[in-house]
């Protein structure tokens, strides 16, 4: 829903009641082919631009002072509706800023008939599914290379995402290093994201470590070490429950506070 957002904001708009809480010059409130502000520099005829003026004049205001209020422009009803969303989606393909969507989300809307190209955005090479993203994508690939999860020709990481994940759950050696491959699939992740976003690109040896540390951090938060007390003669020995654990920056573990 977050990644439809653009897409929701560019059918927004202000219909008129009272207009009293309308800014001419940034709401949304000329039903032109998209709702847009008004284009000019003032007032009806005078300041605004021509194309503008027939527009505003046969926009219906309240007599009653019913107060202004937000719809969806592309429906009759003024709700939103995804046949809708998916036909404002098509008209705007071409734009400067393209809509950014998730793995998978570019194949599903070509099926529902969207001429939206689905081969991932970092690559180019195969269609951005979510095993290809965390996997099979060149960067991911370098990731698990160079990451201590033994690779093998044909074995992992494949081109089946439950395959790969049942490997990474009952196939690793009994190392403690293994243990890093939850860290490792949401490092790769985010850096797809910062890359598809933000345009910018992760070091794998970068991923790595942010992964091992997390690693890390995880288990020390899992540690019981064994307390004895000694009260009266008597030596008493218990597991304290681990309360919190708070993590400070690059992953490092304070101090889990003990109860």
């Amino acid at each position: 829903m977050v990644s439809a957002r653009p897409l929701v904001n560019k059918g927004l708009i202000k219909r008129v009641g009272s207009g009293n809480s309308i800014s001419v010059w940034e709401d949304p409130w000329i039903p032109a082919s998209c709702p847009r502000p008004a284009t000019g520099h003032g007032a009806i005829s005078t300041l605004i631009f021509g194309e503008d003026v027939p527009i505003i004049l046969g926009i219906p205001t309240s007599r009653t002072g019913k107060p202004d209020s937000m719809g969806w422009f592309f429906t009759k009803s003024g709700r939103y509706t995804v046949k809708s969303g998916y036909v404002l989606a098509q008209q705007i393909l071409d734009e400067a800023n393209p809509i950014k969507y998730g793995p998978d989300i570019r194949a599903r809307l070509q099926s529902r008939g969207l001429q939206i190209d689905p081969q991932c955005v970092r690559c180019g090479m195969a269609p951005e599914t979510v095993n290809h993203m965390l996997f099979e994508c060149p960067p991911a690939l370098q990731v698990w290379a160079l990451s201590p999860i033994p690779t093998a020709l044909d074995h992992f990481p494949t081109g089946g995402l439950f395959t790969n994940i049942a490997h990474l759950f009952w196939n690793l050696p009994n190392d403690e290093r293994m243990g890093m491959y939850p860290w490792l699939l949401w490092f790769i992740w985010k850096a797809r994201n910062d890359k598809v976003f933000s345009n910018d690109d992760s070091d794998p040896n970068d991923i790595i470590n942010h992964a091992a540390s997390e690693a890390v951090a995880w288990r020390t938060a899992q540690e019981r070490q064994e307390v004895t007390l000694v009260w009266r003669g008597i030596r008493l020995s218990y597991l304290p429950e681990v309360k919190s654990v708070r993590l400070m920056d690059h992953g490092k573990p304070q101090i889990p506070e003990r109860v």
